[in-house]
């Protein structure tokens, strides 16, 4: 299992360009965290322009993302590949987590890295506050309900 770093949401976002991390703190003011990162990846861009075709859903997307980094964190089997630059003790393993994590979902579920990558910061500043079994079991309890 790898080990989320227990540190503010501030502190992560000190990982992010900072364009992102200001956009992040704004939709933090009125939103829990969770919902900040749904925000983020389902953001479909400007609201002033009209979208070609039907309105699409961006629900699926985002319940891809999300099912993905839930079996990142809490399935051992799963990018197991990808968990073995968490073995080595590294002062930068923010950055890394980032970057592994946003790069590898990315290229699971066909999105740019570099776009998850804030919604990535605010899903591990959630782990972290939480501990990581605390987060897997909740959210296996939250799949039981359904």
């Amino acid at each position: 299992m790898i080990e989320i770093p227990n540190v503010t949401l501030n502190e992560w976002l000190e990982e992010l360009k900072p364009y992102q991390s200001k956009s992040i703190q704004q939709l933090a003011l009125n939103n829990d965290l969770e919902e900040v990162a749904k925000i983020w990846i389902t953001t479909q861009g400007n609201d002033s322009t009209v979208p070609f075709g039907a309105i699409q859903d961006t629900s699926p997307f985002w319940n891809n993302f999300k099912g993905e980094f839930i079996k990142f964190i809490c399935d051992d089997s799963s990018y197991s590949e990808e968990k073995k630059l968490f073995k080595k003790e590294n002062k930068q393993i923010k950055t890394i987590l980032i970057s592994t994590i946003s790069s590898s979902i990315g290229a699971t579920i066909g999105f740019s890295g570099a776009i998850l990558a804030p919604a990535i910061v605010i899903m591990l500043s959630t782990v972290g506050s939480m501990g990581i079994n605390a987060y897997c079991k909740t959210c296996q309890q939250n799949i039981e309900k359904k």
